[in-house]
């Protein structure tokens, strides 16, 4: 993902500083919106960081897009999460489901938020 020196605040990420880097990010990989079917989401389980990055997620991508986040279930494991977090995306791919976020609720979210909180089957 390009850089967006959002200096904000370290971990209370900004809603349209993440939009802004998910559409930078289809851009530079010239892709579409419609063309993402899964979204392996940053999700900490931290209550202000997933709903901005939720409103971010459903601002560019619609609320039908499998999202999961893994983090919520085992933390943030620093430099193991990319590895970590790719082969069980993958492993939910190959058995055909999508986990739910743990902690996020759809009344955590007073706002259009993503759905983080559904378990989802896989697209055919």
């Amino acid at each position: 993902m390009p850089p967006t020196c959002d200096a904000a605040h370290i971990t209370q990420p900004q809603r349209e500083t993440m939009q802004i880097c998910m559409e930078q990010s289809l851009k530079m990989a010239g892709l579409s919106a419609r063309d993402i079917g899964y979204i392996s989401a940053h999700g900490t389980a931290t209550d202000r960081g997933d709903i901005a990055e939720s409103q971010a997620t459903a601002a560019i991508y619609g609320e039908n897009v499998p999202i999961s986040s893994l983090k919520s279930y085992f933390g943030h494991t620093l430099g193991a999460c990319g590895a970590l977090e790719a082969w069980m995306s993958l492993q939910m791919m190959r058995e055909g489901w999508f986990c739910p976020h743990a902690q996020f609720t759809p009344a955590g979210c007073a706002v259009r938020c993503a759905g983080l909180h559904h378990r989802r089957s896989a697209p055919a």
